[in-house]
Formats: structure tokens, sequence, C-alpha cells
């Protein structure tokens, strides 16, 4: 495997990369990259397609779009990626959706097959907890906010059946599997450490329990010490705490950023009552235009007469310097296997508008990687963290300009009432992320 496939090319100037992240969607991949910025790495998100084309990079975080893939597919894909981009010393972190959505098995056992093609010793270091977004780990069971994963709207709403047990997920992939309790986790440094040096001994992987930050920061920083290959796998809860535990940090100063002034664009495609409550609160503001878009709009197509109308008060807000919030109508339950087709349909309807707004917020990781694939991006450029799991970003190439697009991204179930009004805010006065992000 060459210097180039690993990120190092040919010339002193490049930076080594140091990190590899694979995620599963946009969102993942921007909100587990965040960390890195702040640890003052060169960090960039990129589309798998765009991924060996991407500028050298310090950190490369890759939305691989392999949620919706079946299982085999889903495998071939990150073992494709990981062969193309992977090297030798180089960290791994696999990030999967932290309620247990997607095929993470199956992605799981082909990443650490590709890791232990550099390292045959490697095992999955595992820990699924989000704490700062209601996701908890005990016994192997996620949960949110405090419900079984499996009991709550997110598995409900896509049809997804079994249980949020993560041990489970990886044994029916192959994996030989084992959990280390929150005893083991608080038990001190030590014990921690031998308890995970006991598990990866015998098994392929190792899941962890956490129910705080500081649960996963001991974690991370005990499987640190190891001295033994790991492939790290996770949310953005335990990426949070990997820059300090490896040692990693860099010399990029903070970017900078001029306040939005153009018309934003919010795009919401995801599903999630979280997200339409968030656009609830911020169509309260009477300054924002609300543009909810009907299914049958969507499945009608380009050409119709509900898509013109739509498109003609789109273009008609923003050429008066209104913000505009386009969302997925909700009058009618829409099936989760057109979830995707409806939110490249939603991708093409406000595509046209690529060079006429001044910021985008999108929600939904494939609504946000539909949307910028049809402005023609083809990576983020990372600012910092509005709020959890919400980065801030610039767009690499595009219909934007030289300039980029400031870009925010977020899960559908991510965020507080208040996320989309605070978004608003943030980019208007770019100097509110830079205090929220520093006291986070």
């Amino acid at each position: 495997m060459g210097a180039a496939r690993g990120g190092e090319g040919g010339g002193m100037s490049l930076p080594r990369r140091k990190l590899l992240i694979v995620a599963d969607d946009l969102s993942g991949a921007a909100d587990c990259a965040i960390p890195c910025v702040a640890a003052g790495l060169k960090t960039l998100v990129t589309l798998g397609e765009t991924a060996a084309a991407a500028p050298a990079a310090e950190v490369l975080s890759l939305d691989a779009d392999t949620r919706r893939l079946a299982p085999h597919e889903a495998a071939a894909r990150t073992s494709a990626l990981l062969a193309d981009l992977g090297a030798a010393g180089q960290l791994w972190f696999k990030k999967f959706d932290s309620t247990l959505r997607g095929n993470i098995g199956a992605e799981l056992a082909a990443a650490l097959a590709a890791q232990r093609g550099f390292a045959p010793e490697a095992f999955a270091l595992i820990a699924p907890a989000f704490p700062a977004t209601g996701r908890q780990t005990r016994g192997g069971q996620q949960y949110l906010h405090g419900v079984k994963v499996e009991e709550t709207e997110v598995w409900k709403r896509e049809g997804i059946t079994g249980r949020a047990h993560m041990p489970s997920l990886l044994e029916e992939a192959g994996l030989r599997t084992d959990v280390v309790g929150l005893e083991s986790v608080r038990a001190g440094p030590q014990a921690l450490r031998a308890a995970l040096a006991r598990a990866a001994e015998s098994h392929d992987a190792v899941v962890c329990d956490a129910e705080s930050d500081e649960d996963l920061r001991a974690i991370a920083q005990a499987a640190a010490g190891l001295g033994r290959p790991a492939l790290w796998a996770g949310a953005a809860g335990l990426a949070r705490q990997l820059p300090l535990a490896l040692g990693l940090s860099g010399a990029v100063e903070e970017a900078a950023m001029a306040p939005v002034e153009g018309p934003i664009l919010f795009v919401v495609g995801s599903m999630s009552g979280v997200s339409h409550q968030q656009v609830a609160r911020l169509i309260e503001d009477e300054s924002v235009l609300n543009l909810p878009i009907a299914p049958q709009i969507l499945r009608e197509g380009e050409g119709s007469e509900g898509w013109r109308a739509a498109q003609a008060a789109l273009a008609a807000a923003l050429d008066a310097g209104q913000d505009v919030a386009v969302q997925l109508g909700l009058e009618e339950q829409v099936n989760v296997g057109e979830g995707l087709l409806l939110c490249h349909a939603l991708a093409r309807l406000v595509a046209p508008f690529a060079a006429r707004i001044g910021g985008l917020f999108s929600t939904g990781g494939e609504t946000a990687r539909a949307v910028l694939v049809a402005f023609g991006a083809a990576g983020l450029r990372l600012v910092g963290e509005i709020e959890p799991g919400v980065p801030l970003s610039v767009t690499e190439g595009g219909a934007s300009g030289p300039h980029g697009l400031a870009v925010i991204t977020k899960a559908g179930a991510f965020g507080q009432p208040e996320t989309m009004v605070r978004c608003r805010a943030v980019l208007r006065r770019p100097a509110l992320l830079h205090a929220s992000y520093r006291n986070a």
C-alpha cells in the first residue's frame, strides 16, 4: 500500500494522516470529526466517492453512505474504502448510529478484517454511548433518554425489529464479543485496563457500557494504554475522547468565518418528531417562511404543478432575502423504504437555488448528503460545534464559489427544541459559536 493511499503524499509539506473515520452517513461523519478540529488537527469530511481526491489532512472523515444498503453491500463498500485509504500505523474509527440503526455488525466485521490485514492482533473497542444526546449503554443494551431504543420512536418509525443490544448484533455478524460493564469501567484505570486486556485476549470485539462522558473518557484512556491495536468504534461520544487519550494534536488555528449575509435555507428531510418540533419553534419567527412539501409532490417530481409551485414560492422568498424552512410534510404516513427517494427528490427541488443562499441547515444525514451532492459539494471543512452533534462547516467545491457555503448538519433526532433557532443565530453571528464551543 503506497504512501499516497495513506494520505501522506510525497512532499514534506503534506500532513500525515493520523486518523481515518468511516461513518455510514454524513451527519455522523461530521459530528465525529469535530473533536479533531478542537485539537488543532487539519480535518476534512468527504463523501466516499470523492475521498481519494480529497486534499491532504491529518484527519479524514468519510461518509460511506451505507446506512440503507443490504448488509453484504455495506460490508463490501466499507472494505473497499479501507483498502483504498487505510495505511499501516493509522488510527481507525468506525462510526455507527448511536441508536443502533444500520448495518453495524456487517460493517464492523469488515473493518476489523481490514485492520487485521495490518495488525493481526487488533480487536474492536466499541462504546456506543453518546451521553450528551441521551444515549447510554448498560449491559450492552442501548437506551435513549432512559428508554430501551427498540421501544422508542426512532426504531418504531423505521419498522426496525429485534433488540438494541450491541453484543447480539455483533455475534450475529460472527464476531466473538464480550461486555465490560459499568462496574469495571468505574473501577479505576488499572482495573479497567486489566478488564479490557482480558476481554480482548479471547474476543474479536469488546463492548463497553457507559452512561457519562467520564465513563467514555476512562474507556478511551484505558484502551489507549493497552499497547494493542484497536479498531475504535462507536458514536461521537467516544470520538470526543480520542484526541486526548491518543495524544492527537496539531497546530491548525481555529477557522474564522464571516457572518452569513444572504438568506438561510433550512432543509428538513428527517421524519423525526424532534426535528419537526425544532422547525415549529423556528417558524414562530414570522420572518422565516415555512414551506412544507407534501410527499406526493416529491413522488410526482419535476414538471408537476405542485413541484413548480413549491419552487416558485422558494424563489420568491429567497429573492426577497427571506430565510426559508423546506420540510418534508407529515400529513401522511411515509413508508420507511421510500425515505431515501424522498430525500433525493427534496434535494433536487432545492438544487437550483444553491447560488442564491448564504447558508444551509440540513437535518437527517441522508438528506444532508443528497443536498450537498445536488449543490455540487465534494466535502466539508469543519469550523466548530454549535451543540453536541451539531457541527458547522464550509463546503469544498460546488456552486457556492471559492469561499464555500456555510453548512450546519444534524442527525434527525439530535438537539433541543431551540436548536434550529440557535443555529440560525450562529450563522448570522459566528462569534456565538466560539463562545458556546469553548464552553461545551
